[in-house]
């Protein structure tokens, strides 16, 4: 579903949060259509009266997702509106996902790399996916937000040498990731 104009969520984003509010307001017995409730709802999370189109692509969005799970009677959801990192660290692991696709172009074993390179900054042979979002470092970043930033400094300087622009880095990528998807299922 197409947003209304001038909204800074995602059309999934904006249907999703269609969706969750319908749950959480059928689940609470409020009417769909309630604006009053549903920006109550808004008020209780942000602290102030904020329109939907205000509400931004990342942790607000998060935020607001988490209450209207909480809403509906998802224990994930409640717990997620407790731990807004949760939200970021996902983000995180996305932007992570994001530069292993792209450290693809510029290495032989992109995988093994960022093995190598968790296993160099912390020690242990932790999966990146797996890392702690709890424990903060010097600079106050965690474990998954320093090994998102590094991998994302290795990457750009990959890219500068190979002469690329980001634009060019992420279609190449984009492609290799599809020609990788079709290898695994070929149908």
């Amino acid at each position: 579903m197409k947003p209304p104009p001038g909204m800074k969520m995602t059309d999934a984003q904006w249907g999703l949060y269609l969706d969750l509010w319908n749950k959480a307001a059928r689940a609470q017995g409020w009417p769909v259509s309630s604006r009053a409730h549903r920006l109550a709802v808004h008020r209780e999370v942000f602290g102030r009266e904020v329109s939907a189109k205000e509400i931004d692509r990342k942790a607000g969005f998060d935020a607001i997702k988490a209450k209207f799970l909480e809403l509906a009677g998802s224990v994930d959801g409640a717990i997620e509106a407790e731990h807004p990192e949760i939200g970021e660290a996902r983000r995180w692991r996305v932007v992570i996902g994001e530069s292993i696709a792209a450290l693809a172009l510029y290495t032989e074993d992109a995988d093994g790399y960022v093995s190598a390179l968790v296993r160099d900054m912390f020690g242990r042979f932790d999966a990146w996916e797996d890392l702690g979002i709890e424990e903060r470092y010097p600079g106050g970043d965690s474990e998954t937000e320093l090994v998102m930033k590094t991998l994302a400094a290795r990457v750009d300087g990959l890219r500068r040498q190979a002469g690329d622009t980001v634009a060019e880095m992420r279609r190449k990528a984009k492609k290799l990731a599809r020609v990788r998807r079709e290898e695994l299922v070929p149908w």
